[in-house]
């Protein structure tokens, strides 16, 4: 059976990184698994008869805090004594207004509504905002999260002002700290409520008994309040499951009583305080009254208390039930029960202290106090509730330590008990009860902590009202505007009691914020760290199926916060342990912003790799309510789901309505013929290839029939369950990460800190999270790492030898459970626990083959990379290692160079023929490379015969380590740019032109990023900068680039950071790199890129697309180029690229800290470089020697001492004016020299000029020959540093360059078919010194080739391979 694949490249994801297609292919979404689910979250109609059930029910968990308010709102408006009978009046109709304004107006009918699929609080509003815009500041988020049965969104129009709002607080990182700590604020103030709601509400109650008992003292009434209290959080780990059934007869009846004795009073005493329905009065109360007046704001604010609580608990009933229940008992009720108060004092102005209790008359005054007492217990009760699950959501969402949760109820999901807080609530509730003894200082704090929950509330429904709602802007403002107006009013007036009790929701809320924004800060940035230093999956499946490891019964459950990648720690796992499970399961439990994820959508599984690898990604997603309960089987959950998912996978398998499927998803497979139209134009194809070498990572299957497939779809399946089954049998191990935080040494003090002590000692505290899912302690394997460092690990795991057993010292064997193979990985891990600090790796694992391209429109076979054209992108920072596999797949010889990196004391690696032998067909080599102290923007391309023709090339991006200060803001993108000329033949047609002794015809055009005209495109956002590293990866044009409409700022030149100059345009010559700062600054439409060709007879150009995301306007206008042969203006835009001394380079000190200028010439170099017929063949030279490669590697036979190989000084040192003649050129040179070298350019051509393994200054350039007085035009004090310099025609250039990079180095024109053709030679860097300071051994894994063959590189000692 025929098995073939195709890679298709979309040119959308251009900007995103050739790496990020590869790890696609390999580690797949989970679009397929989570399907699209459209039957919504919506409220259910309810009957009458139901509605009005529910609006009764409502009334015990909703309106108990509300409903108490009555008992301590006058004594706390009038704490001393009532002057005028019309202040009673006034402060009634404020408190009327009050409540028709808050609670009835804006919290029931039109804040409920904002609930989350039926959820209030804080954290609804701001889960819900986290659905409609990119604000979680933690990104682990999906798009097939975004298909969830709960995960209900609107969309909006990009021009509405819905949609700038979003892209406002998505612009900018502060503002999404911002509106996360709004958030944390109004929670950490409704924590504040749960201590002051139960202390004001039993003290108030409590102090009924002194009504009646005057002789008895207001200690006894405290104490009476605290065994209440004591009595009330010690039941809460019981729950409320049985006795809630009371809750709502006991508020209603409590209502209706308030309600009556309110009827009563007015009846009795005074009729005439309806008045106060009059606003008129609350104008003559702040007349009269003044500051006392206005400070007295502060009581009638209790007269709202319990409001946030209403909107926190709306999640047990509809809302139609809560606004029911509302407006016909808690609102009459209350302005009776409020207005018979009132009625009472205006006649009793000395009873304001006790006023609800000594209005009641004497014939009921028990039974009225013990229904007070009870519903003072359910207010309690259901504020410590709404603050239990406040914290349930804050834990959800990574802003609360790891606490204990206990779901105390088998029937309600919301009935959840937490023990830790719970007893730090009585405590401090207790504090403030028997602290301040009466209710005037309690109900100041309780009021300071209600108007903050409530302007918070205000804030973050203004958004809801733009994003969710899309609110015309007249509404939004109509609404926040009234509500800030009141709540600021009351704002204002709690702040003159700050220092009457005040304080105390500020002191609590600041201590839980610093706890809260200190997890939340440490768990966001441990993320980070994870996600920079996660594996590629290609190394993984590099290893093959064994994963070059023996693979042992069982199954091994890798946790993750990761949904995509592997862990950094499972890299240390799999390098440093000889074994691992037949079976491997990454797991990422992870939180979204719903409420809850249903048991069925839960789990998405998906399979990593072939087969035969047995490895396995699963997701398991809960909502902020969603709990671990004790009767949840995790682990048995997970194999379910992954047992279904290798069911379902077969019987697809089985389908043959698709002519053909992946494992991976479904791939349009674009038609060959497509490639050209009939006119043989281009057509913005790209890759469309045939490579067996991905076969065994994406497999497709071909069509087979119906009965066949079925038949062996159900065999393969029972085989896979069968052999799973085996190995759950065989045992379990559960292996989890541990990273440890640390603020770096040179940290501010605060985020030290924060870090090292008050994050570190809540990571102490805090559960575990072997805890949380029920991991047995002896399956349990936990491995741990420090972020600071990156190099340190240490295993927390107590293992006993028994159920080992070793076979051959080759072969392990587990028995029992999975406690036996924790014991086989704990021996094997503890042998090798001590490792050297060294610096991160990356690996990558790539795949040379060929494959039809038609970037020019003409199909020509192409040297793909993973089948990418361009290959993927390498991304790094400062003293990374990299570990790069190259398999050749080709039918022929492969090598790879590093087009600037330097190979610090290593030119083995350098990828050239000269020091590194060919990949044979068939075979892989490992490039072990360190970025040693570099920055910047680089390339790799294949460096052997004319394979660069072909492709096969990539870039390179080396960034600044995270302590090293960088001149400039961090862009909002990094975008690569390859530009180059190109053949429309194949690299087989081209060489023999080579081989023959002719020259190649000129370019037939100009690629961008390996597109030809027009079909290159960027996206981008308007107002943001770009960082653009552009690459000239061409044979031999020097090119123009620019862009339409936009300034270009330069920053770096191949790892100088340079002044920072503008330019319209910049000339890139061949194997020069350039990175540019763009600003996104124009109007919104879509914009040329230019490239064209330099100092050429046909002029090439060709054109990229740069595409504003909101873009309503296709490109337009004329194709703006460079100049094309003017060599003044090229030569003096060289000339202004200088090195910025100021900045820091790859490390901390100044690049103008090394004065090049002041030191010593130990000696001067010329190179000119020459073209001849050599026996009528044609040949070009560098002082007369045209260069022929040996038969073997040349830094081969220097290390092994082969002679006849080569001859150091077979190229002299200056022109020496003999005709050109053939040799294996090589120029010796002294470590640690300082050399002048000059190339002059004797012919009508640019030419371009590298060496391998070093940067230089280029120092100076001008027309004509130099001589040593052209030194005085020098620059020696900020020439640039780089890699690759530009030879104008008829002109010299020079460089200076200290020779402190021991090796064999090739100093080569850039210009590819010179270069074929004898332009280049060898520097051969020595020391009579046999170190590995100065130079590393011959790496162990290095090809032999030519007479090196069958030498011996095993017995060479080596700290660093």
């Amino acid at each position: 059976m025929e098995m073939a694949s195709r890679v298709e490249i979309d040119e959308d994801n251009d900007n995103k990184g050739s790496m990020w297609d590869l790890e696609q292919k390999l580690d797949q979404p989970m679009e397929e698994e989570a399907g699209r689910l459209k039957n919504m979250y919506m409220e259910k109609k309810s009957s009458a008869l139901l509605l009005l059930r529910l609006a009764f029910q409502s009334l015990g968990v909703v309106y108990g805090d509300l409903g108490t308010s009555p008992l301590y709102v006058f004594y706390n408006t009038f704490p001393g004594k009532i002057e005028d009978p019309e202040d009673v009046v006034g402060a009634l109709s404020l408190i009327i207004y009050s409540l028709t304004l808050i609670p009835l107006l804006k919290y029931v009918f039109v804040v409920c509504k904002a609930n989350d699929n039926g959820q209030g609080g804080t954290f609804a509003l701001y889960s819900l905002l986290c659905r409609h815009a990119k604000i979680k500041t933690i990104p682990n988020q999906h798009r097939t999260d975004e298909e969830l049965t709960t995960y209900s969104r609107s969309t909006f129009h990009e021009q509405s002002f819905a949609a700038k709002t979003k892209r406002w607080l998505e612009g900018h990182v502060s503002r999404k700290n911002v509106l996360l700590i709004l958030v944390l604020v109004g929670t950490c103030m409704v924590i504040g409520d749960g201590i002051l709601t139960p202390a004001i509400s039993v003290l108030s109650a409590a102090g009924g008994i002194k009504v009646n008992r005057p002789h008895l003292s207001n200690g006894v009434v405290v104490v009476v309040a605290v065994v209440i209290l004591v009595g009330l959080f010690s039941m809460q780990h019981y729950g409320t499951d049985k006795v809630s059934w009371l809750f709502a007869p006991i508020v209603l009846i409590w209502f209706l009583v308030i309600g009556g004795i309110g009827i009563y009073n007015i009846w009795k005493y005074d009729s005439s305080v309806l008045k106060a329905f009059s606003p008129i009065y609350i104008y003559r109360y702040f007349k009269r009254g003044g500051k006392d007046g206005w400070t007295s704001l502060g009581g009638i604010m209790l007269s709202i208390t319990g409001t946030e609580a209403l909107f926190a608990d709306v999640s047990h009933f509809p809302v139609s039930a809560v606004q029911l229940a509302f407006t016909a008992v808690v609102f009459p009720c209350l302005l009776l029960a409020y207005s018979g108060q009132a009625a009472y004092l205006m006649s009793n102005r000395d009873h304001v202290v006790d006023a609800f209790y000594r209005s009641i008359p004497d014939s009921i005054y028990w039974p009225v106090f013990v229904i007070a007492t009870a519903a003072a217990i359910v207010a309690s009760q259901a504020t410590i509730t709404a603050t239990f699950s406040i914290i349930k959501q804050a834990l959800a969402l990574g802003c609360f330590p790891r606490v204990k949760v206990v779901h105390t109820s088998k029937k309600f999901l919301g009935q959840i008990y937490v023990p830790d807080i719970n007893w730090i609530l009585m405590i401090l509730c207790i504090a403030v009860t028997a602290g301040f003894k009466n209710q005037s200082q309690i109900g100041n704090a309780y009021g300071t902590a209600v108007v903050i929950v409530m302007l918070v509330t205000t804030l973050l429904m203004t958004l809801i009202m733009i994003l969710v709602w899309r609110c015309h802007w007249i509404l939004v403002l109509l609404f926040t505007g009234l509500s800030l107006v009141v709540e600021c009013t009351y704002f204002s007036a709690v702040l003159f009691k700050v220092d009457q009790g005040g304080w105390v929701p500020l002191v609590i809320a600041a201590a839980f914020l610093l706890i809260m924004y200190v997890w939340h800060y440490g768990t966001l940035r441990r993320y980070e760290f994870e996600m920079h230093s996660k594996v590629s999956m290609a190394w993984i499946l590099g290893l093959g199926p064994s994963l070059g490891l023996v693979r042992v019964p069982g199954i091994g459950l890798v946790y993750t916060e990761l949904a995509s990648g592997v862990p950094h720690i499972f890299s240390h796992f799999i390098t440093n342990l000889p074994a691992i499970h037949s079976v491997v399961v990454f797991v990422c439990v992870k939180y979204l912003p719903v409420y809850t994820v249903p048991e069925e959508e839960r789990f998405l599984v998906k399979r990593i790799g072939p087969k035969n690898f047995h490895m396995f990604r699963c997701v398991a997603r809960y909502g902020y309510k969603d709990l671990h309960k004790k009767d949840d089987n995790f682990e048995k959950k997970l194999f379910d789901s992954l047992f279904l998912f290798v069911r379902l996978e077969s019987m697809m398998e089985g389908c043959s309505d698709s002519d053909e499927y992946s494992l991976y998803g479904q791939q349009t497979e674009r038609s060959r013929d497509g490639l050209l139209n009939n006119n043989g134009n281009t057509t913005c194809s790209y890759v469309d290839t045939t490579i067996s070498s991905v076969d065994s990572i994406v497999p497709l299957r071909s069509p087979v029939t119906v009965g066949s497939s079925g038949q062996a779809s159900s065999q393969t399946e029972a085989d896979e369950m069968e052999f799973l089954n085996s190995c759950r049998d065989a045992g379990v191990v559960h292996i989890m990460g541990n990273t440890v935080v640390r603020a770096r040494r040179d940290s501010r003090f605060y985020k030290k800190i924060a870090i090292d002590y008050v994050y570190a000692f809540l990571r102490k505290i805090c559960r575990e999270h072997s805890v949380i899912f029920k991991v047995p302690h002896e399956s349990l394997l936990n491995v741990g790492q420090t972020s600071v460092t990156r190099h340190h690990i240490e295993v927390s795991s107590s293992c006993n030898l028994r159920g080992l057993l070793l076979q051959n010292h080759t072969k392990m064997k587990l028995e029992g459970s999975g406690f036996g193979q924790l014991c086989v990985l704990c021996l094997a891990f503890a042998a090798v626990l001590v490792v050297k600090a060294e610096s991160p790796y990356r690996f990558f694992n790539w795949n040379i083959t060929y494959g039809d391209i038609s970037p020019l429109g003409f199909r020509q076979q192409g040297i793909l990379i993973n089948g990418q054209f361009p290959g993927p992108d390498i991304y790094s920072v400062t003293n990374d290692n990299l570990v790069i596999n190259v398999h050749n797949n080709l039918d022929e010889p492969f090598l790879l160079s590093w087009n600037g990196v330097q190979h610090r004391r290593n030119s083995y690696l350098d990828g050239v023929y000269g020091t590194t032998c060919p990949i044979p067909p068939g075979k892989n080599f490992t490039y072990n490379l360190q970025v040693k102290d570099q920055i910047g923007s680089f390339f790799y391309f294949p460096s052997l015969a004319l394979h660069k023709a072909a492709g096969g090339f990539g870039g390179i991006r080396i960034l600044s380590r995270p302590r090293i200060p960088v001149p400039f803001p961090d862009p909002d993108g990094d975008i690569t740019v390859l530009i180059g000329d190109w053949f429309k033949y194949d690299h087989r047609i081209l060489k023999p032109v080579l081989d023959g002794g002719h020259k190649l015809p000129s370019p037939d055009g100009i690629l961008i990023n390996g597109r030809g005209p027009g079909c290159a495109s960027f996206t981008v956002e308007q107002g943001k900068t770009y960082r653009f590293r552009i690459s000239n990866v061409g044979l031999q044009n020097s090119l123009n680039f620019g862009i339409q409409g936009h300034k270009m700022k330069l920053v770096e030149v191949e790892g100088t950071h340079t002044i920072q100059t503008i330019y319209e345009s910049l000339d890139v010559h061949v194997g020069q790199s350039y990175s540019v700062l763009v600003t996104m600054d124009q109007a919104a439409q879509d914009f040329y890129i230019a490239v064209s060709s330099r100092f050429t007879d046909k002029i090439l150009t060709t054109t990229a697309t740069l595409h504003y995301s909101n873009s309503n306007k296709a490109v337009s206008g004329p194709i703006t180029v460079g100049p094309t042969d003017q060599i003044d203006w090229s030569l003096n835009q060289a000339r202004s690229i200088r090195t910025n001394l100021t900045s820091s380079g790859p490390r901390p000190n100044p690049q103008g800290s090394y004065h090049y200028g002041l030191i010593n010439i130990t000696r001067t170099i010329k190179l000119v470089s020459s073209a001849a017929l050599l026996n009528g063949k044609q040949r070009y030279a560098v002082n007369s020697v045209s260069f022929v490669p040996a038969d073997t590697p040349l830094k081969l036979a220097d290390y092994f001492k082969i002679g006849g190989v080569f001859r150091v000084g077979s190229i002299s040192d200056n022109p020496i004016g003999l005709n050109t003649y053939l040799d294996t050129s090589v120029m010796g040179a002294d470590y640690r020299d300082f050399l002048e070298v000059v190339f002059e350019n004797h012919e009508d051509i640019l030419q371009s000029w590298h060496v391998n393994g070093y940067a230089f200054w280029v120092v100076g350039m001008n027309a004509g020959l130099w001589t040593p007085n052209s030194r005085e035009e020098y620059n020696l004090r900020d020439a640039v540093s780089r890699s690759t310099t530009q030879v104008y025609p008829r002109s010299w250039t020079a460089i200076y360059m200290a020779l402190d990079n021991v090796g064999m180095w090739n100093v080569r024109s850039e210009n590819w078919s010179r270069q074929y053709l004898g332009q280049q030679f060898y520097l051969r860097v020595y020391t009579p010194v046999n170190s590995t300071r100065d130079e590393l051994p011959i790496p162990k894994n290095a090809l032999l080739c030519g007479r090196a063959q069958g030498k011996n590189t095993s017995q060479i000692d080596s700290l660093f391979y």
